[in-house]
């Protein structure tokens, strides 16, 4: 079947359902008779793009289907775009149904992509095209991770577009994978609503691509201001499938995908914990070293038409228990000294700053001489016992292992491929989930960026550098699956393989418009760029190569075991990973997080009211809360917590965090700074780091407002409509055992409440009976 009958099905289909009113309005009859000419008619005239959805339309865009040319394609940006719905008022229609599928969404793709266009005057694409026009030399097969962005969020940031990067992210879960038609993403909560965590897959495609310098500043994300124009980029510029249509007089053989990923973070740990291999473990076998190419399946790659899916498998758990044969995989602790040690895990430190192994191991499971297994938490009920043992060391560490990996997709054509024969492999990551799937690094460093901050005047450790900022080579140690050679050698390794890319730019009036977002990014501005070790991947090094290079098995081992480290560094991530230092009474917040997100105690003063029941945060750990009229600060203990003890419960879980998007992070750090500078020592400065001065307060209390006026406690009646409550503490002496043996107690020396809205910070010492008023508009961000 032609592509043209196959999108005349794709509308024909969805045209009850609210489309073919919707599209009307627009001047396209997608269910016209003749729709060849109807796709090609210029409509230019009746296009309107104030319409819901169509705001970020390009303003040259004047058809239905533009060859060659996504953006500029109306009816692709209609089924696409995440803005647009087909209810009336642009309303969501909650049959999946109403919305186009991945594979229908291909077709659409493919068919701006075809020879099909004779009808509307557009150049042919034939061989001699490609190489008239793009250079034989410089033309690739390259795979993408590609995905349709809203304008904000797309290169060029005006209008809507595709956004393609040779690195895609997917995620680890506890559940299949879920997609969602009216979102047109992969969504981080399953269909029945339950704790468990879909894996997020990431979505690939080949294009032929023309390797070269970027000649345009947007034709790459750059927050910096700085494409390294210097680089090499490959840039895509026609999407390939199979058949006589995609090329004009080439036969394009039928292709399918092939993966080859890598997990060998126990491997390169045990090089360092039983670099004798006195424990008896083949190393290079499973679950130290665990191959696709070997036999071993970490993803599966699912067809969607000429695209594919990279889906990462996933268990009832996060992490699970090593084991090679029936033997527990374990390594004996050695003694404590001052670099082996990071709180209760086990530090592997870098060399420089790559990382040849893990940086952290969880070592407080202990398999004890009869095989059985015991959480050391349990066998002390206090901390003096418990501390002593890990430090002790000489004891059986058992080890976990989690679905994390990197790896390669390649294109395996059936004949010769034409045009060229050079490909170039797409790098993929399998990473740990991501706990805020609506907001993305580079929104956040843009915050910072527009407010003329730098990381450690608000991140006093990590920071928001996505990883499309980075310009460093993948692992050249990953093997291609197809050829005995490296994926990515290092003569050929671009260093900008992370890069986000479009396809093409063109002057457009749109103006910039910020909507909500409700699509989750598999490219890598939502993933980490700083690396200490990293969330995503890593900085890493290899004796055998001379640079570093990007690669997973420099992550925590399993990666609970850094979240939780991170996490108390103040979201040492931010846009991936929650801000923890609250829960573990522990350094500056950098995002503050609801007390429901952290978690309710039983001591909780909205507990004991009855006001809300106990319950478990993000992490599986509960927040902290002031006892005895601000007399202490009750909190979790960061050395007896356990990740990846939680884990293994089934406690972690995103639900709680899945709809806390861009505006609402930015909204919270603002309300942050603003109350640092108008409480005792009125600095702006949040972050303890580096050679400024620490800021004494600790935040203890967030609540989330929803009407002021309804609020019995407000200070003053000129708050109104939404805001939040703040409480800071400024504490004395050391943290102090309580009966629970993961709950310590921290003297206060004095406390803050801030009452904020929109307009006003009313802002009292706890032990003072008045509250005093700043207008926002005033503050410093």
């Amino acid at each position: 079947m032609s592509s043209l009958n196959q999108l005349s099905q794709i509308c024909q289909r969805l045209a009850p359902f609210g489309w073919a009113t919707l599209l009307k309005r627009h001047g396209l009859d997608i269910l016209a008779p003749n729709l060849e000419n109807e796709i090609y008619k210029d409509i230019s005239g009746t296009i309107d793009r104030s319409i819901p959805g169509f705001e970020d339309f390009i303003s040259s865009g004047h058809r239905a289907i533009e060859p060659y040319v996504p953006c500029k394609s109306l009816l692709l940006h209609a089924l696409s775009s995440q803005n647009v719905h087909p209810g009336p008022g642009n309303t969501v229609v909650e049959d999946n149904a109403a919305y186009p599928s991945i594979d229908e969404l291909d077709v659409l793709e493919n068919f701006i992509f075809s020879v099909n266009h004779a009808a509307s005057g557009a150049p042919v694409r034939d061989k001699a095209f490609f190489e008239t026009n793009f250079g034989q030399a410089d033309l690739v097969f390259a795979i993408f991770a590609y995905q349709y962005r809203t304008g904000s969020r797309s290169v060029n940031t005006r209008y809507a577009d595709f956004v393609y990067s040779r690195t895609g992210i997917a995620r680890t879960g506890t559940t299949s994978f879920c997609y969602v038609p009216s979102r047109r993403t992969f969504w981080t909560i399953p269909g029945n609503d339950d704790d468990k965590i879909p894996v997020l897959p990431a979505r690939y495609g080949v294009y032929l691509a023309q390797k070269r310098k970027a000649r345009q500043t947007d034709e790459v994300v750059h927050v910096s201001g700085n494409t390294q124009g210097n680089l090499d980029y490959v840039f895509p510029i026609h999407k390939i499938f199979p058949g006589r249509e995609c090329v004009s007089n080439v036969d394009i053989p039928h292709f399918k995908y092939a993966e080859n990923h890598v997990s060998e973070k126990l491997k390169r740990a045990f090089s360092f914990v039983d670099a004798s291999g006195n424990a008896g473990f083949q190393t290079s076998k499973p679950p130290f070293s665990v191959s696709s190419k070997a036999g071993d399946q970490l993803v599966t790659l699912q067809n969607t038409g000429a695209s594919s899916l990279v889906v990462p498998l996933h268990s009832e758990r996060l992490v699970h228990m090593a084991r090679q044969g029936q033997r527990v995989v374990s390594f004996s602790v050695p003694p404590a000294d001052q670099n082996n040690r990071f709180f209760t895990s086990f530090q592997i430190l870098a060399e420089g700053r790559v990382r040849m192994a893990p940086e952290y191991l969880n070592i407080r499971f202990e398999l004890m001489p009869n095989s059985s297994i015991e959480n050391l938490s349990d066998q002390f009920s206090n901390d003096a016992g418990f501390l002593q043992k890990i430090a002790n060391g000489g004891y059986q560490a058992v080890q976990f292992a989690d679905h994390t990996c990197d790896g390669c997709i390649v294109p395996e054509f059936e004949g010769a491929p034409p045009i060229t024969d050079r490909i170039l492999a797409a790098y993929s990551l399998v990473t740990a989930p991501d706990f805020f799937p609506l907001c993305d690094q580079l929104e956040i460093n843009q915050w910072l960026v527009d407010n003329g901050l730098v990381d450690r005047t608000h991140f006093a450790q990590g920071g928001p550098e996505p990883l499309s900022e980075n310009r460093i080579p993948v692992n050249p140690l990953i093997e291609h699956p197809l050829k005995v050679q490296p994926a990515f050698p290092l003569a050929d390794n671009l260093r900008t393989t992370t890069a986000l890319v479009g396809m093409s730019v063109f002057p457009s009036s749109n103006a910039k418009v910020t909507v909500a977002n409700q699509q989750v990014s598999f490219l890598t501005d939502g993933a980490s760029g700083v690396f200490a070790p990293g969330w995503d991947v890593s900085l890493v090094g290899d004796p055998n190569v001379n640079v570093p290079f990007f690669g997973s098995f420099g992550l925590g081992s399993p990666f609970p075991e850094d979240s939780k480290l991170c996490a108390a560094l103040n979201s040492f991530w931010p846009a991936v990973a929650p801000d923890a230092s609250r829960t573990f009474l522990f350094g500056s917040t950098s995002f503050p997080m609801l007390d429901s997100e952290l978690g309710y105690h039983t001591g909780h003063p909205l507990v004991r009211a009855g006001k809300v029941q106990p319950t478990l945060g993000w992490d599986g750990e509960q927040g902290p809360f002031f006892e005895g009229d601000f007399a202490f600060v009750n909190h979790t203990s960061i050395n007896r917590s356990d990740y990846t003890a939680n884990a293994l419960n089934d406690e972690i879980s995103v639900k709680e965090l899945s709809a806390v998007d861009a505006k609402e992070w930015i909204r919270r750090m603002t309300v942050l700074r603003n109350c640092i500078s108008v409480l005792p020592p009125k600095t702006d400065i949040v972050s303890d780091a580096g050679s400024q001065p620490q800021n004494p307060l600790k935040l203890i209390v967030v609540a989330k407002v929803e009407d002021w006026a309804r609020e019995p406690g407000r200070a003053d009646q000129r708050l109104f409509g939404e805001g939040y409550l703040f409480q800071f503490a400024a504490t004395k002496g050391g943290a102090r055992p309580t009966t629970e043996r993961k709950r310590l107690r921290t003297a206060v020396a004095r406390s803050y409440t801030c009452q904020i809205s929109d307009t006003f910070i009313f802002w009292k010492e706890n032990a003072d009976v008045a509250f005093n008023m700043e207008r926002r508009a005033t503050l410093p961000i």
